[in-house]
């Protein structure tokens, strides 16, 4: 009769060396190719109020956690440097006015992190704005839009910030503008030297607005990270969606992303 008793050791040992190896790996890695601390999160507290400024699904694509926060200064541990979903994380995060300080951490450690998602309620959703859309700032959006012009002054007014919340406010800018003048499509078209914005109505493509390139990346991202695209594949077509809960109602944005 087998030992399972002893396969389980066995399989336990197997465990607990890969975790060995990796930490050992990650700990050389973070040293001698990026010149960045290594840090064990299963050694220090987490912060929840730090962790849900990424939101869970998120930052476990983009192997990271925000572990500490201090006013604007935050703390965050990430597997590899070379993960672009992270990168963009940390640039955005960076963009609306924080200041970031990167550690590298094994698989395991980050596990430690993420596992605190479950003490953070749901009724205590991410205040921080950084990459969730506010439901109430879309309907307060749709309560002052009532015709084209609405939407543009309201956009023109959201380029001319500088950091904080730049790209969330223009996502919910359009979708505001979309849900109430009742377009059935949103455009997001690059030109040579800049962005055009288009709604269908009616049948019929009406341009709302144009902004620069250098916006166009950071909102490109932040649409294929809320719709679950892949930031590597620029070259094909991909599809994906991401929903709103407006009022009561939960609203479903499919997205179709394709490379003229």
């Amino acid at each position: 009769m087998p030992d399972f008793g002893d396969e389980e050791k066995q399989e336990k040992r197997l465990d607990d060396l890969r975790k060995k190896e990796e930490e050992d790996l990650v700990r050389t890695l973070a040293a001698t190719k990026y010149g960045l601390n290594f840090i064990d999160l299963k050694q220090i507290p987490i912060n929840a109020e730090a962790l849900k400024i990424v939101e869970e699904k998120v930052a476990r694509e983009a192997m990271l956690a925000v572990y500490d926060k201090v006013a604007k200064k935050l703390k965050i541990a990430i597997l590899s440097p070379a993960n672009e979903k992270a990168a963009i994380i940390i640039k955005q995060l960076e963009y609306a006015g924080y200041k970031t300080e990167i550690a590298m951490a094994t698989t395991a450690s980050l596990e430690k992190a993420w596992d605190k998602y479950k003490d953070i309620s749901s009724s205590v959703a991410s205040t921080a704005g950084t990459f969730d859309i506010s439901s109430d700032q879309v309907v307060e959006y749709m309560n002052s839009i009532k015709n084209i012009n609405d939407v543009s002054a309201i956009v023109k007014e959201i380029l001319s910030l500088k950091k904080a919340y730049k790209i969330s406010k223009m996502m919910e800018a359009m979708i505001a503008g979309a849900l109430a003048l009742g377009a059935s499509d949103i455009h997001i078209e690059p030109e040579e030297t800049m962005i055009r914005i288009r709604f269908r109505l009616d049948g019929v493509l009406i341009n709302v607005f144009e902004f620069d390139t250098d916006t166009y990346e950071l909102l490109l991202s932040r649409i294929k990270l809320l719709s679950g695209m892949k930031l590597n594949i620029k070259n094909d077509s991909q599809d994906g969606r991401f929903s709103v809960k407006i009022i009561d109602n939960n609203i479903e944005f499919w997205i179709r992303w394709s490379k003229i």
